[in-house]
């Protein structure tokens, strides 16, 4: 299992530049807690079922963050890519216009990207966005995986 982890930092009252972490936004400023610029990566890579590569992010999946993200996922090589967030804390249009990125990326390279455990937030802002029909949503890794299983029995 690999971590890969995106951080952002802030300018504090001071005029510094500060890391985010759970612990000194608690501490420093509870209002900064809303506005986290942190998305981490935890990759499975899942070999026994038809090379799939499972991530699950954890974080914001926003304006900040998608400049890290985009180059990490389109680095995935693997014939599957299965986005799990459930974790995923908020996400904004630079995050579903990443997500579409992905999607549109890996299709040219004839790979699939298929998308799990959406929040209730995230599931709005791509329904807002009328792409829920357009990205593969699934409710869970394990039914991701299962639809990749039983798509490719029948190839």
């Amino acid at each position: 299992m690999t971590h890969l982890h995106i951080h952002a930092s802030v300018t504090n009252s001071r005029g510094c530049n500060e890391a985010l972490t759970p612990e000194t936004q608690v501490l420093a400023n509870p209002v900064l807690l809303m506005n986290s610029t942190q998305l981490d990566f935890v990759k499975q890579s899942l070999s026994s079922i038809g090379e799939m590569t499972v991530i699950r992010l954890e974080g914001r999946l926003i304006l900040e963050t998608v400049s890290r993200f985009l180059p990490a996922m389109r680095a995935e090589d693997a014939p599957a890519l299965v986005l799990d967030m459930r974790d995923v804390r908020f996400m904004d249009s630079a995050g579903v216009g990443a997500l579409v990125q992905i999607f549109v990326h890996r299709r040219g390279q004839g790979q699939e990207f298929l998308i799990a455990g959406l929040t209730q937030q995230a599931k709005a802002v791509l329904e807002v966005a009328s792409l829920l029909k357009l990205l593969p949503t699934y409710e869970s890794v394990q039914a991701a995986m299962d639809r990749r299983v039983s798509k490719e029995a029948t190839s």
